[in-house]
């Protein structure tokens, strides 16, 4: 999955939310591949790829909701070298 950084740690709002905008998405990546990748921070209600309504493909973004606001920012301290992150209200 490659992608790049969005925001830093100090720019966060200072309620952690558990939902997750992902940006910077490979256009190969899907919702199995998401959720595989951001599994490796905490338990992962949903994991979805936004795409194209007219061709079905990746937009190169998407989102991810963690059971616990504890496991959301456990991935953002942990995979701001691996996605485009930012909390989503």
């Amino acid at each position: 999955m490659m992608c790049s950084v969005c925001c830093t740690l100090e720019s966060q709002p200072s309620t952690i939310m558990s939902k997750l905008f992902v940006g910077g998405l490979a256009w190969h990546t899907d919702d199995v591949t998401l959720r595989a990748k951001f599994e490796e921070f905490g338990t992962v209600e949903e994991a979805v790829v936004v795409k194209d309504r007219d061709t079905g493909r990746s937009r190169g973004f998407g989102f991810v909701r963690y059971a616990s606001d504890e496991d959301a920012d456990r991935a953002v301290r942990f995979s701001h070298c691996l996605a485009l992150i930012c909390y989503f209200n």
